[in-house]
Protein backbone atom coordinates (compact mmCIF):
# COMPACT_ATOMS: atom_id res chain seq x y z
CA UNK A 1 0.00 0.00 0.00
CA UNK A 2 1.35 3.28 -1.04
CA UNK A 3 2.15 5.78 2.08
CA UNK A 4 1.03 8.72 -0.05
CA UNK A 5 -2.16 10.20 -0.64
CA UNK A 6 -4.82 8.76 -3.39
CA UNK A 7 -6.24 12.58 -2.79
CA UNK A 8 -5.20 15.69 -1.50
CA UNK A 9 -7.62 18.56 -0.36
CA UNK A 10 -7.15 22.10 0.17
CA UNK A 11 -9.27 25.27 0.51
CA UNK A 12 -8.43 28.92 0.82
CA UNK A 13 -10.72 32.40 0.71
CA UNK A 14 -9.77 35.53 -1.32
CA UNK A 15 -10.88 38.66 0.29
CA UNK A 16 -12.92 40.97 -2.22
CA UNK A 17 -10.42 43.68 -2.46
CA UNK A 18 -7.52 41.78 -4.26
CA UNK A 19 -6.09 41.16 -7.78
CA UNK A 20 -6.34 37.30 -7.64
CA UNK A 21 -10.70 38.18 -6.61
CA UNK A 22 -10.84 40.15 -9.94
CA UNK A 23 -8.65 37.88 -12.00
CA UNK A 24 -11.02 34.97 -11.00
CA UNK A 25 -14.07 36.56 -11.61
CA UNK A 26 -12.15 37.53 -15.56
CA UNK A 27 -11.68 33.73 -15.89
CA UNK A 28 -14.98 32.74 -15.66
CA UNK A 29 -16.62 33.27 -19.09
CA UNK A 30 -12.70 33.15 -21.20
CA UNK A 31 -12.31 30.10 -23.35
CA UNK A 32 -10.52 27.35 -22.12
CA UNK A 33 -7.69 27.74 -24.32
CA UNK A 34 -7.14 31.50 -22.92
CA UNK A 35 -8.40 30.21 -19.24
CA UNK A 36 -5.10 28.12 -19.92
CA UNK A 37 -2.58 31.31 -19.66
CA UNK A 38 -1.06 33.08 -16.86
CA UNK A 39 -3.37 30.54 -14.41
CA UNK A 40 -0.58 31.83 -11.55
CA UNK A 41 -2.77 35.58 -11.31
CA UNK A 42 -5.96 34.27 -10.00
CA UNK A 43 -5.09 30.92 -8.58
CA UNK A 44 -5.04 30.66 -5.09
CA UNK A 45 -2.57 27.90 -4.40
CA UNK A 46 -0.35 29.09 -6.78
CA UNK A 47 2.83 28.94 -3.77
CA UNK A 48 2.44 25.40 -3.02
CA UNK A 49 4.73 23.65 -5.11
CA UNK A 50 2.42 20.08 -5.25
CA UNK A 51 -0.21 22.15 -6.83
CA UNK A 52 2.17 24.35 -9.08
CA UNK A 53 0.37 24.87 -12.39
CA UNK A 54 2.03 24.84 -16.23
CA UNK A 55 0.76 28.19 -18.02
CA UNK A 56 -0.01 27.07 -21.52
CA UNK A 57 0.48 23.47 -20.93
CA UNK A 58 -2.18 20.80 -20.42
CA UNK A 59 -5.90 20.57 -20.81
CA UNK A 60 -8.50 22.70 -19.01
CA UNK A 61 -11.80 21.66 -19.10
CA UNK A 62 -15.09 24.01 -20.16
CA UNK A 63 -16.63 25.20 -16.59
CA UNK A 64 -19.33 22.80 -14.52
CA UNK A 65 -21.65 23.81 -11.92
CA UNK A 66 -24.06 22.22 -9.20
CA UNK A 67 -26.35 22.00 -12.59
CA UNK A 68 -24.50 21.78 -15.51
CA UNK A 69 -21.60 19.36 -16.33
CA UNK A 70 -20.91 21.88 -19.15
CA UNK A 71 -21.89 25.34 -18.89
CA UNK A 72 -23.03 26.91 -21.88
CA UNK A 73 -22.41 30.87 -22.77
CA UNK A 74 -25.54 31.85 -20.89
CA UNK A 75 -24.82 29.93 -17.65
CA UNK A 76 -20.69 31.61 -17.59
CA UNK A 77 -22.63 34.70 -17.72
CA UNK A 78 -24.89 34.23 -15.08
CA UNK A 79 -22.41 32.84 -13.09
CA UNK A 80 -20.27 35.97 -13.43
CA UNK A 81 -22.78 38.17 -12.67
CA UNK A 82 -23.06 36.59 -9.48
CA UNK A 83 -19.29 36.45 -8.92
CA UNK A 84 -19.34 40.52 -9.12
CA UNK A 85 -22.01 41.08 -6.92
CA UNK A 86 -20.73 38.83 -4.24
CA UNK A 87 -17.66 40.89 -5.09
CA UNK A 88 -19.54 44.12 -4.56
CA UNK A 89 -21.19 42.90 -1.38
CA UNK A 90 -18.20 41.89 -0.11
CA UNK A 91 -18.62 37.83 0.15
CA UNK A 92 -15.14 36.13 0.36
CA UNK A 93 -14.21 34.09 -2.64
CA UNK A 94 -13.67 29.96 -1.21
CA UNK A 95 -11.50 27.87 -4.03
CA UNK A 96 -11.09 24.79 -3.15
CA UNK A 97 -8.50 21.68 -4.70
CA UNK A 98 -8.94 18.18 -5.18
CA UNK A 99 -5.42 17.02 -6.84
CA UNK A 100 -5.16 13.15 -6.92
CA UNK A 101 -2.59 10.47 -6.81
CA UNK A 102 -2.71 9.35 -10.90
CA UNK A 103 -2.33 5.82 -9.48
CA UNK A 104 -4.93 6.20 -6.93
CA UNK A 105 -7.23 6.76 -9.83
CA UNK A 106 -5.62 4.15 -12.50
CA UNK A 107 -6.19 1.82 -9.50
CA UNK A 108 -10.32 2.64 -9.35
CA UNK A 109 -10.53 2.72 -13.00
CA UNK A 110 -11.12 5.92 -13.50
CA UNK A 111 -7.90 6.91 -15.28
CA UNK A 112 -6.67 4.99 -18.73
CA UNK A 113 -3.08 6.27 -19.66
CA UNK A 114 -1.36 5.73 -23.24
CA UNK A 115 -1.61 6.99 -26.58
CA UNK A 116 -4.33 8.86 -25.30
CA UNK A 117 -5.53 9.68 -21.47
CA UNK A 118 -9.21 9.11 -20.33
CA UNK A 119 -10.36 10.11 -17.46
CA UNK A 120 -13.72 9.48 -16.38
CA UNK A 121 -14.92 13.50 -15.56
CA UNK A 122 -18.35 12.69 -14.93
CA UNK A 123 -17.80 10.94 -11.96
CA UNK A 124 -14.91 13.07 -11.02
CA UNK A 125 -18.13 16.11 -11.65
CA UNK A 126 -20.23 13.98 -8.82
CA UNK A 127 -18.37 13.75 -6.63
CA UNK A 128 -16.97 17.47 -6.47
CA UNK A 129 -20.54 18.80 -6.71
CA UNK A 130 -21.37 16.29 -3.30
CA UNK A 131 -18.16 18.13 -1.96
CA UNK A 132 -18.85 21.68 -2.03
CA UNK A 133 -22.54 21.03 -0.98
CA UNK A 134 -20.67 19.34 2.11
CA UNK A 135 -18.87 22.43 2.33
CA UNK A 136 -21.75 24.44 1.95
CA UNK A 137 -23.77 22.97 4.66
CA UNK A 138 -20.97 22.59 7.04
CA UNK A 139 -20.25 26.37 6.97
CA UNK A 140 -24.06 27.04 7.08
CA UNK A 141 -23.59 29.55 3.85
CA UNK A 142 -27.23 29.59 3.09
CA UNK A 143 -29.19 29.39 -0.55
CA UNK A 144 -26.97 32.09 -1.93
CA UNK A 145 -24.39 29.87 -3.02
CA UNK A 146 -22.59 30.41 -6.64
CA UNK A 147 -19.75 28.20 -7.81
CA UNK A 148 -18.39 26.90 -10.94
CA UNK A 149 -15.52 24.15 -11.19
CA UNK A 150 -12.76 22.86 -13.85
CA UNK A 151 -11.06 19.55 -14.16
CA UNK A 152 -7.40 20.84 -15.03
CA UNK A 153 -4.72 18.39 -16.47
CA UNK A 154 -1.84 21.26 -16.23
CA UNK A 155 -0.05 19.99 -13.33
CA UNK A 156 1.54 17.06 -12.90
CA UNK A 157 -1.44 15.47 -11.00
CA UNK A 158 -5.01 15.81 -12.36
CA UNK A 159 -6.74 18.33 -10.21
CA UNK A 160 -10.06 20.14 -9.61
CA UNK A 161 -9.99 23.31 -9.46
CA UNK A 162 -13.46 25.00 -7.81
CA UNK A 163 -14.55 28.81 -6.53
CA UNK A 164 -17.71 29.90 -4.80
CA UNK A 165 -19.00 33.12 -3.07
CA UNK A 166 -21.88 34.09 -2.05
CA UNK A 167 -24.22 36.91 -3.66
CA UNK A 168 -26.41 37.74 -0.36
CA UNK A 169 -23.24 37.41 2.57
CA UNK A 170 -25.11 39.97 4.92
CA UNK A 171 -27.21 37.90 7.70
CA UNK A 172 -25.15 35.00 6.85
CA UNK A 173 -21.41 35.22 7.69
CA UNK A 174 -19.83 36.28 10.86
CA UNK A 175 -17.84 40.15 10.54
CA UNK A 176 -14.39 40.72 11.84
CA UNK A 177 -11.67 43.74 12.12
CA UNK A 178 -8.84 42.63 9.54
CA UNK A 179 -6.05 45.72 8.92
CA UNK A 180 -8.69 48.12 10.63
CA UNK A 181 -11.28 47.07 8.22
CA UNK A 182 -14.60 45.36 8.76
CA UNK A 183 -15.03 42.30 6.55
CA UNK A 184 -16.99 38.94 6.15
CA UNK A 185 -14.79 36.02 8.40
CA UNK A 186 -14.24 33.39 5.04
CA UNK A 187 -11.85 31.23 7.03
CA UNK A 188 -12.79 27.46 6.44
CA UNK A 189 -12.46 25.04 9.54
CA UNK A 190 -9.84 22.58 8.99
CA UNK A 191 -12.86 20.04 10.31
CA UNK A 192 -14.65 20.91 6.93
CA UNK A 193 -11.81 20.51 4.77
CA UNK A 194 -11.53 16.67 6.34
CA UNK A 195 -15.32 16.59 5.62
CA UNK A 196 -15.37 17.68 1.97
CA UNK A 197 -12.43 15.52 1.14
CA UNK A 198 -13.66 12.38 3.06
CA UNK A 199 -17.48 12.93 0.58
CA UNK A 200 -15.51 13.05 -2.71
CA UNK A 201 -13.45 10.00 -1.78
CA UNK A 202 -16.22 7.71 -0.83
CA UNK A 203 -18.03 9.09 -3.93
CA UNK A 204 -15.33 7.83 -6.24
CA UNK A 205 -14.59 5.25 -4.57
CA UNK A 206 -18.29 4.13 -4.59
CA UNK A 207 -18.06 3.57 -0.94
CA UNK A 208 -21.97 4.49 0.05
CA UNK A 209 -23.12 1.43 0.02
CA UNK A 210 -20.49 -0.22 2.21
CA UNK A 211 -20.93 2.70 4.58
CA UNK A 212 -25.09 1.88 4.28
CA UNK A 213 -24.42 -1.46 5.33
CA UNK A 214 -21.94 -1.02 8.15
CA UNK A 215 -24.82 1.57 9.67
CA UNK A 216 -27.71 -1.55 9.23
CA UNK A 217 -25.74 -4.44 10.85
CA UNK A 218 -24.22 -2.30 13.69
CA UNK A 219 -27.80 -0.33 14.58
CA UNK A 220 -30.43 -2.84 13.41
CA UNK A 221 -29.05 -5.94 12.91
CA UNK A 222 -26.99 -6.11 16.22
CA UNK A 223 -27.86 -3.35 18.61
CA UNK A 224 -31.94 -3.31 18.07
CA UNK A 225 -32.60 -7.00 16.91
CA UNK A 226 -30.01 -8.72 19.17
CA UNK A 227 -31.78 -7.46 21.84
CA UNK A 228 -35.15 -8.09 21.49
CA UNK A 229 -37.15 -9.96 24.74
CA UNK A 230 -37.98 -12.74 22.23
CA UNK A 231 -34.11 -13.50 21.33
CA UNK A 232 -32.56 -12.78 24.74
CA UNK A 233 -35.51 -15.29 26.88
CA UNK A 234 -34.23 -18.21 24.20
CA UNK A 235 -30.82 -18.40 25.89
CA UNK A 236 -30.96 -19.67 29.72
CA UNK A 237 -27.39 -19.57 29.96
CA UNK A 238 -27.29 -15.83 28.75
CA UNK A 239 -30.60 -15.12 31.15
CA UNK A 240 -29.05 -16.11 34.44
CA UNK A 241 -25.59 -14.08 33.42
CA UNK A 242 -28.03 -11.31 32.89
CA UNK A 243 -29.87 -11.76 36.37
CA UNK A 244 -26.25 -11.55 37.91
CA UNK A 245 -25.25 -9.01 36.24
CA UNK A 246 -28.68 -6.79 37.20
CA UNK A 247 -28.03 -7.88 40.74
CA UNK A 248 -24.65 -6.33 40.38
CA UNK A 249 -25.92 -3.05 39.26
CA UNK A 250 -26.35 0.39 41.77
CA UNK A 251 -30.27 0.74 42.71
CA UNK A 252 -30.34 4.31 40.88
CA UNK A 253 -31.67 2.74 37.35
CA UNK A 254 -30.41 6.48 36.28
CA UNK A 255 -27.18 5.78 35.93
CA UNK A 256 -27.48 2.66 33.78
CA UNK A 257 -26.04 4.16 30.96
CA UNK A 258 -23.21 2.59 29.04
CA UNK A 259 -21.26 6.24 29.43
CA UNK A 260 -22.42 7.16 32.74
CA UNK A 261 -19.05 7.90 35.31
CA UNK A 262 -20.94 5.77 37.45
CA UNK A 263 -21.31 3.24 35.34
CA UNK A 264 -17.76 2.82 35.25
CA UNK A 265 -16.88 -0.22 37.62
CA UNK A 266 -19.40 -2.70 35.33
CA UNK A 267 -18.53 -1.50 31.95
CA UNK A 268 -16.16 -4.42 30.88
CA UNK A 269 -18.99 -7.23 32.55
CA UNK A 270 -21.62 -5.24 30.31
CA UNK A 271 -18.65 -5.50 27.26
CA UNK A 272 -18.50 -9.40 28.04
CA UNK A 273 -22.19 -10.10 27.71
CA UNK A 274 -22.94 -8.14 24.82
CA UNK A 275 -19.85 -9.88 23.26
CA UNK A 276 -20.88 -13.23 23.91
CA UNK A 277 -24.77 -11.76 22.54
CA UNK A 278 -23.09 -10.87 19.22
CA UNK A 279 -20.96 -14.00 18.35
CA UNK A 280 -23.60 -16.22 19.98
CA UNK A 281 -26.71 -15.05 18.22
CA UNK A 282 -26.29 -14.73 14.06
CA UNK A 283 -22.31 -14.78 14.40
CA UNK A 284 -21.87 -14.26 11.29
CA UNK A 285 -23.84 -10.87 11.23
CA UNK A 286 -20.69 -9.81 13.31
CA UNK A 287 -18.06 -11.37 11.05
CA UNK A 288 -19.71 -9.58 8.28
CA UNK A 289 -19.08 -6.28 10.00
CA UNK A 290 -15.85 -7.23 10.83
CA UNK A 291 -14.82 -7.73 7.62
CA UNK A 292 -16.57 -4.26 6.02
CA UNK A 293 -14.96 -2.55 8.64
CA UNK A 294 -11.44 -3.53 7.99
CA UNK A 295 -12.25 -3.33 4.46
CA UNK A 296 -13.17 0.66 5.27
CA UNK A 297 -10.34 1.33 7.29
CA UNK A 298 -7.89 -0.05 4.52
CA UNK A 299 -9.85 2.62 2.25
CA UNK A 300 -8.89 5.47 4.73
CA UNK A 301 -5.24 4.36 4.89
CA UNK A 302 -5.22 4.43 0.79
CA UNK A 303 -7.32 8.26 0.56
CA UNK A 304 -5.54 9.78 3.24
CA UNK A 305 -1.89 8.22 3.31
CA UNK A 306 -0.65 5.80 6.42
CA UNK A 307 1.68 9.22 7.34
CA UNK A 308 -0.68 11.48 7.69
CA UNK A 309 -3.11 12.73 10.65
CA UNK A 310 -6.06 11.61 8.58
CA UNK A 311 -4.08 8.33 7.93
CA UNK A 312 -3.08 7.35 11.62
CA UNK A 313 -6.60 8.36 12.32
CA UNK A 314 -7.49 5.79 9.50
CA UNK A 315 -6.08 3.16 11.29
CA UNK A 316 -8.54 3.10 14.00
CA UNK A 317 -11.42 2.99 12.21
CA UNK A 318 -12.31 -0.28 13.06
CA UNK A 319 -11.86 -0.34 16.52
CA UNK A 320 -13.55 3.11 17.12
CA UNK A 321 -16.69 1.58 15.84
CA UNK A 322 -16.44 -1.49 17.41
CA UNK A 323 -16.29 0.73 20.59
CA UNK A 324 -19.00 2.43 19.12
CA UNK A 325 -20.96 -1.12 18.34
CA UNK A 326 -20.38 -2.16 22.05
CA UNK A 327 -22.03 1.22 23.64
CA UNK A 328 -24.98 0.91 21.43
CA UNK A 329 -25.62 -2.91 22.17
CA UNK A 330 -24.73 -2.11 25.61
CA UNK A 331 -27.64 0.83 25.99
CA UNK A 332 -29.84 -1.74 24.16
CA UNK A 333 -29.44 -4.05 26.76
CA UNK A 334 -29.41 -2.42 29.84
CA UNK A 335 -33.10 -0.43 28.64
CA UNK A 336 -34.21 -3.93 28.33
CA UNK A 337 -33.50 -4.59 31.62
CA UNK A 338 -35.09 -1.42 32.82
CA UNK A 339 -38.34 -2.35 31.13
CA UNK A 340 -38.39 -5.58 32.23
CA UNK A 341 -39.64 -7.43 29.03
CA UNK A 342 -36.81 -9.98 29.64
CA UNK A 343 -37.18 -13.15 31.72
CA UNK A 344 -34.06 -12.43 34.65
CA UNK A 345 -36.01 -14.40 37.68
CA UNK A 346 -34.39 -17.69 37.33
CA UNK A 347 -31.07 -17.81 39.41
CA UNK A 348 -28.20 -20.78 37.91
CA UNK A 349 -29.67 -23.50 39.93
CA UNK A 350 -33.00 -23.03 38.34
CA UNK A 351 -33.97 -23.90 34.98
CA UNK A 352 -35.70 -21.17 32.79
CA UNK A 353 -39.63 -21.88 32.99
CA UNK A 354 -41.99 -19.58 32.05
CA UNK A 355 -44.41 -17.05 34.29
CA UNK A 356 -47.26 -16.94 32.22
CA UNK A 357 -50.13 -17.12 34.38
CA UNK A 358 -52.81 -19.04 32.93
CA UNK A 359 -55.98 -18.46 34.96
CA UNK A 360 -59.31 -19.75 34.02
CA UNK A 361 -60.80 -16.34 34.49
CA UNK A 362 -61.70 -15.59 31.29
CA UNK A 363 -61.30 -11.65 31.44
CA UNK A 364 -57.55 -12.92 32.48
CA UNK A 365 -56.84 -14.64 29.26
CA UNK A 366 -58.97 -12.82 26.84
CA UNK A 367 -58.37 -9.28 27.73
CA UNK A 368 -58.62 -6.31 24.69
CA UNK A 369 -56.47 -5.87 22.50
CA UNK A 370 -55.45 -2.10 22.84
CA UNK A 371 -53.99 0.38 20.54
CA UNK A 372 -50.77 0.44 22.50
CA UNK A 373 -50.38 -3.50 21.51
CA UNK A 374 -51.02 -2.59 17.87
CA UNK A 375 -48.52 -0.63 17.74
CA UNK A 376 -45.99 -2.42 19.45
CA UNK A 377 -46.39 -5.60 16.83
CA UNK A 378 -46.71 -2.86 14.20
CA UNK A 379 -43.16 -2.07 15.76
CA UNK A 380 -41.66 -5.45 15.95
CA UNK A 381 -43.18 -6.97 12.06
CA UNK A 382 -42.84 -3.74 9.74
CA UNK A 383 -39.32 -2.82 8.80
CA UNK A 384 -38.37 0.80 9.06
CA UNK A 385 -38.34 2.78 5.25
CA UNK A 386 -34.66 3.58 5.58
CA UNK A 387 -34.32 0.21 6.78
CA UNK A 388 -35.84 -0.95 3.18
CA UNK A 389 -33.23 1.68 1.87
CA UNK A 390 -30.76 0.22 2.98
CA UNK A 391 -30.78 -3.11 1.96
CA UNK A 392 -32.27 -2.18 -1.61
CA UNK A 393 -28.53 -0.33 -1.52
CA UNK A 394 -26.66 -2.94 -0.61
CA UNK A 395 -28.23 -5.26 -2.73
CA UNK A 396 -28.00 -3.13 -6.05
CA UNK A 397 -24.41 -3.26 -5.12
CA UNK A 398 -24.17 -6.52 -4.94
CA UNK A 399 -25.93 -7.52 -8.05
CA UNK A 400 -23.75 -5.22 -9.81
CA UNK A 401 -20.51 -6.62 -8.05
CA UNK A 402 -21.89 -9.96 -9.11
CA UNK A 403 -22.70 -8.78 -12.92
CA UNK A 404 -18.86 -7.05 -13.06
CA UNK A 405 -17.74 -10.74 -11.92
CA UNK A 406 -19.10 -12.39 -14.82
CA UNK A 407 -17.98 -9.91 -17.23
CA UNK A 408 -14.77 -10.35 -16.68
CA UNK A 409 -14.85 -13.74 -16.87
CA UNK A 410 -16.23 -14.20 -20.00
CA UNK A 411 -14.34 -11.74 -21.05
CA UNK A 412 -10.94 -13.15 -19.74
CA UNK A 413 -9.81 -9.90 -17.49
CA UNK A 414 -8.29 -10.82 -14.32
Amino acid sequence: MSSSPGIIARAKFVTPGTKKYKKAIDYIDRSQAVRGKNVEEWHAFSNEKALQIKNNEGRITTLFSSSQDYVDNQGKQTIKENFITAQEKDSPMWQTVFSFDNDYLKELGLLQEGNTTYLNEGKIREATRLAIAKMADDMNLGPSVSWAGAIHYNTDNIHVHTMMVLTEPEGVLPKCHYQGKEQYRGKIPPKTVRHIKSVFANKIENREPSLVRISYLMREAIAKDLTQPYVLNKDVTLLNQLNQFKRSLPKDRRTWAYNHSEFAPYREELDRLTHTLMTTHQPHVFKELDALLKEQTAFYLRVYGENSVEGNQGKEYRDNKLQELRQMTGNALLRQLKSGEIETTNTPNQPFRHTTNYSNNYATRYSPVTKKDLYNMKAATVETQQDFLNKCAYEREQFRKEQQRKYEIEHGIS
